[in-house]
């Protein structure tokens, strides 16, 4: 499951955690971020790593891909997506539960916080 990189278990953790899946631009950038996610009687805090980045928009979105005929579709599944000011997009797959709450979020020193409140 580990191998040598100590980072490609945390896909299966989290999916495990969100009930959800992961769609990735840059798959290892995003098992990285993501450090811890702790769920509480009130919220779902989701904690990131995402040092020497500045944030863009943190939301709730529609998962979009690409059909063979080269249109976007909405897949049903839900997104927290973030974008940073360098053009990196990160999208983690949320449960229908977790998508369903109130965001906020907070950005300090490299750590994005993400509370999904209940």
């Amino acid at each position: 499951m580990f191998g040598n990189d100590p980072f490609s278990g945390i896909e299966d953790l989290f999916n495990q955690l969100s009930g959800g899946s992961r769609r990735y631009a840059s798959k290892r950038d995003q098992a990285q971020s993501l450090l811890n996610t702790i769920e509480g009687r009130r919220e779902t805090l989701l904690i990131f790593d995402l040092s020497g980045e500045r944030i863009a928009s943190v939301k709730i979105a529609d998962d979009v891909e690409t059909d063979e005929y080269g249109d976007r579709v909405a897949t049903g599944q839900k997104v927290l997506s973030v974008t940073l000011q360098s053009g990196k997009s990160l999208a983690y797959g949320l449960s229908k539960l977790l998508a369903k709450r109130k965001l906020e979020h907070t950005f300090s020193n490299g750590i994005l916080e993400v509370k999904l409140r209940k």
